[in-house]
């Protein structure tokens, strides 16, 4: 469901500027909301898959859209975020060039900053500004301050001729997802890219937004027949990923062989690269496996890699499983790891359950159960499972210090 944001500013014909703003959604929705919240609605995975097959048989436009969309363009419609258009409405004396503040603070510090369109045509510059789904970045239940003020004054410092500040809340409605828009050599595949961030642990807290992002590669593996070692990223994407996302780290789970033993992000030498392969679901629990998450968690251990981001191949498998080691020890629930785990499958969830049993995150939690006693919550279990893969106390608190909002 697109959501509209607009803000109606009267200014006067006099020497000074009166700003009038209109009342303004106390709560942004987001595209995806629909799609996950009915998902959420279900108790548990089993009934989520079903309903998923219904769905499917009755070509949901939904979930399936009756074209032959690829797996990752349905994925990219079921869950891209919306476009957020900002409005308003000047007098003659303002003319722009416009742009649009946006930041978590009321004093605009660390503010994004947009700058209107001109319609080349009519040789004015409109009145509104849209926030596109691509570099989206804002996070999912949080508050927003945002103001419209004049480009020349925003380039000279000086915010005196600008709107009233106005507010908003995003819709608190995990996972929050992010697109980026060149995706090469795949044309209309997504990276699968989300942050880890915004889900409610059992004890009431919140997974902080902006530390660790999850993604597919963002570049092709060795062995591609067609665009070996191919960048899938434009410029424009690793613009926003380094400027606005402030990537410093890029923990690629991908094996040696499939990386052909690389030594440098696709995102550049000013991120710090760190091959750490890592096996998936049940591979996770095998002497090896534990060694190879002993060292993924090592570097998620340092708070000098953050923010971060850690991919495979498709974001899917082996990202999916370090996705429930990290946030179950942070208290997420079962549920919810679930289905942040299913948001990468949609809509072929069905499918991937009926051909491929091994390669789902009830192996996960089963091999879990092995560790601490029945009436262990999982996040114990999990912790239980890392010091046994190498991770120490220490590093355990460390990483809950880092994530949780206490």
């Amino acid at each position: 469901m697109k959501a509209t944001l607009s803000l109606l500013c009267v200014l006067s014909l006099l020497a000074s500027a009166e700003i009038i703003p209109e009342a303004l959604p106390e709560v942004v929705e987001l595209h995806h909301a629909s799609t996950v919240q009915r998902l959420r609605d279900f108790p548990d995975h089993a009934s989520r898959v079903e309903f998923l097959r219904q769905e499917k048989a009755k070509e949901s436009s939904m979930f399936f859209p009756k074209d032959n969309a690829a797996w990752g363009d349905k994925v990219f419609r079921s869950f891209r975020p919306a476009a957020i258009t900002f409005r308003w409405q000047c007098t003659e004396n303002e003319t722009g060039p416009f742009c649009v503040e946006i930041s978590e603070f009321p004093d605009f510090s660390d503010a994004q900053i947009h700058v209107a369109p001109k319609d080349w045509n009519k040789g004015i510059w409109h009145p509104c500004y849209t926030l596109y789904s691509y570099f989206n970045s804002l996070k999912i239940g949080t508050k927003y301050y945002w103001r419209v003020l004049s480009y020349d004054l925003k380039q000279a410092g000086d915010p005196a001729d600008c709107s009233a500040t106005q507010s908003f809340t995003t819709q608190d409605l995990p996972p929050r997802h992010i697109c980026l828009e060149h995706n090469y050599p795949c044309e209309g595949r997504e990276t699968n890219f989300r942050d880890l961030g915004g889900w409610t642990t059992v004890d009431g807290r919140r997974v902080r937004q902006g530390l660790a992002f999850r993604s597919a590669a963002f570049d092709s593996t060795s062995t591609d027949t067609i665009h070996p070692g191919r960048i899938h990223i434009g410029l424009g994407d690793q613009e926003f990923l380094l400027d606005t996302l402030k990537l410093k780290s890029d923990i690629d789970l991908r094996s040696a062989q499939e990386t052909a033993n690389a030594t440098r992000s696709p995102l550049g030498a000013a991120v710090q690269y760190f091959p750490c392969p890592v096996p998936s679901y049940a591979g996770a629990f095998t002497a090896e496996g534990k060694a190879k998450f002993g060292a993924a968690f090592h570097l998620l251990a340092n708070p000098d890699n953050y923010p971060l981001v850690f991919h495979c191949v498709g974001g899917a498998d082996r990202t999916a499983t370090l996705a429930i080691f990290l946030n179950g020890l942070l208290g997420v629930s079962r549920k919810d790891l679930e289905c942040d785990w299913e948001c990468t499958f949609l809509p072929d969830l069905p499918c991937l359950q009926n051909n491929c049993e091994r390669r789902c995150c009830s192996l996960v939690f089963h091999e879990l159960e092995k560790y601490g006693t029945p009436e262990d919550p999982l996040a114990k279990k999990i912790e239980i499972y890392l010091l046994d893969c190498g991770v120490t106390e220490e590093e355990i608190r460390t990483i809950r210090k880092l994530y949780l909002n206490h």
